[in-house]
């Protein structure tokens, strides 16, 4: 599993959406919603309470599934107030991660795309794909494997279960996690693992195409380093 860290996030405004022939476009902004096609949400991210070393928060939008009424309501108890992670998620939930990878940089084709190593009988260079393509037609398909950029890509990972949430003072090592230090908010552990790398912000939403059933785990305590630590659930 992947422990991460949540801090709570802070509703600033409602974005209300009309569709029309050429996209949807904004009709409303502001802090207190208005009828529409559908709506969206901007919430202020809280970055300092994580503990890493930047001040600027970020402005995100994420969508509002609900109806108007449901929407107003929601507005209304929580503008400008903290959003927390364990009231949107509970355990044994699916979710989506979506994320930035690791960077790689320039990268060769047998890195990049797993191309097979030319024999050592051939010509020149064994890292290298064998044909660029036919005499004919005079040009190169763009389905040939190039060197090029590898990683920093969007990259979107479906069905992960959740297996804990609680306050991050449960899950803490003595010495902190190595290359992190300690969790300050609330903590969420999902099975699998997540792009990007530590410290990297993440989306974390709803499963949007969840299989018909899957095989639930239930973690009622994780060891971590030498340690067993309780998670109650």
């Amino acid at each position: 599993g992947t422990v991460l860290e949540v801090p709570p996030l802070i509703l600033r405004k409602v974005r209300t959406y009309k569709r029309t022939p050429y996209g949807a476009k904004i009709i409303y902004e502001g802090k207190k919603p208005k009828e529409g096609d559908f709506y969206r949400l901007l919430f202020e991210t809280q970055p300092k309470m994580a503990g890493l070393p930047k001040k600027t928060s970020e402005i995100i939008e994420i969508g509002f599934g609900g109806n108007f009424e449901s929407l107003s309501n929601f507005v209304k108890e929580k503008m400008d107030k903290e959003v927390r992670v364990d009231e949107v998620f509970q355990p044994n939930m699916l979710v989506d991660v979506i994320g930035v990878t690791k960077g790689k940089g320039f990268a060769g084709v047998v890195k990049r795309f797993g191309v097979a190593l030319i024999s050592h009988k051939a010509e020149k260079s064994r890292r290298k794909v064998g044909s660029l393509g036919p005499w004919t037609p005079k040009r190169t398909p763009w389905q040939v494997p190039m060197a090029g950029q590898l990683g920093f890509f969007l990259r979107t990972e479906y069905n992960k279960q959740i297996l804990a949430i609680g306050p991050g003072e449960l899950v803490n090592p003595k010495g902190g996690w190595h290359k992190y230090g300690l969790i300050r908010t609330q903590f969420l552990i999902v099975k699998g693992s997540v792009p990007g790398a530590i410290k990297r912000p993440i989306k974390i939403r709803k499963a949007i195409r969840p299989p018909k059933s899957f095989t639930k785990i239930k973690a009622k305590e994780i060891v971590i380093g030498r340690e067993v630590k309780k998670l109650g659930g």
